[in-house]
């Protein structure tokens, strides 16, 4: 009898999605790590001079401690509220889940910290030997709107992606394969577009790539927005992965070539880091935001 619940559907189904959940990472790491061996080998030695160098380890994890602590306050915020919804005044109770979910202190108490985390690394940054990032790098032209600019970047790519997989499974009622499929012609677009953008991007002013790549990137998304049904899938899904694959492309190549033109002699290294760190952290900020909105509206 002990052992019967074992055997139950429930127990089964459970076990099974945990199972394919660690399949997928195992397979990532499948992929990933023969990639080490030849990466190893092949990738260049670095400077001899930057070896005595040390990282700056109370600054990155002030920095990564207060990025964690953030994207765990917004991601929960809607899940530790009122799950009541009234069948009278719906509306009213899920705007009563936001407020009750951000008075929580185990959302508030995170927030407060992931600030003082933030601020602590600029502060370190000013006493480090070897920063991570010195403080003069602010001080590059144009530098914070264009690091705001980067963050949009992933953070339209990775937030459409994980948008159209859920609803083309949970709206459209396609198979996660089916799914997948209709996917590829992100990854071929975007492939496109980066040599394209590449290729002829630096031949364009920046003050056109810049807006361009913003305004096809939005266009993109409103295409996904329209689409609500699976016949608006070529008319609609498939065109706003081009247009927007295409705006990611633009943008991408315009705030690097911004970036890296902007930047002081022997700090082009720093610079570089600096705004691909901007295009990860916006596809953190982006998916949590994302997934706190649509927790939120499922309460």
């Amino acid at each position: 009898m002990d052992g019967e619940w074992q055997h139950s559907p429930v127990f089964e189904e459970i076990h099974l999605t945990l199972s394919l959940i660690g399949a997928v990472f195992y397979l990532v790491a499948i992929m990933i790590l023969p990639l080490c061996v030849p990466a190893f080998l092949i990738l260049p030695k670095g400077n001899e001079s930057q070896r005595d160098r040390k990282v700056d380890l109370p600054g990155v994890g002030a920095l990564t401690g207060g990025l964690i602590l953030f994207v765990y306050a917004i991601s929960d915020a809607s899940n530790v509220g009122t799950s009541t919804v009234s069948p009278f005044l719906p509306s009213i109770s899920i705007q009563l889940s936001f407020i009750l979910g951000w008075s929580k202190p185990q959302i508030i108490v995170p927030l407060i910290f992931s600030a003082i985390f933030v601020l602590l690394f600029f502060y370190l940054e000013t006493k480090a030997a070897d920063p991570a990032v010195p403080p003069r790098i602010w001080s590059t032209p144009n530098i914070l709107p264009l690091f705001a600019y980067a963050l949009t970047i992933y953070w339209s790519l990775y937030v459409s992606e994980l948008q159209l997989v859920q609803v083309f499974q949970d709206l459209f009622g396609w198979s996660p394969l089916s799914a997948s499929i209709h996917c590829l012609p992100i990854g071929v677009a975007g492939g496109v577009s980066s040599f394209l953008s590449g290729k002829y991007g630096p031949r364009f002013p920046r003050r056109v790539l810049l807006p361009a790549g913003q305004v096809l990137m939005a266009v993109g998304v409103v295409l996904f927005a329209l689409a609500n049904s699976p016949g608006k899938y070529w008319s609609h899904t498939f065109v706003g992965m081009i247009i927007g694959l295409l705006g990611t492309g633009v943008g991408y190549v315009g705030v690097t070539v911004a970036v890296m033109a902007s930047a002081r002699k022997g700090e082009e290294g720093v610079v570089g880091a600096l705004v691909n760190t901007a295009f990860q952290l916006g596809a953190t900020i982006g998916l949590a935001s994302t997934s706190f909105f649509l927790s939120s509206q499922s309460v």
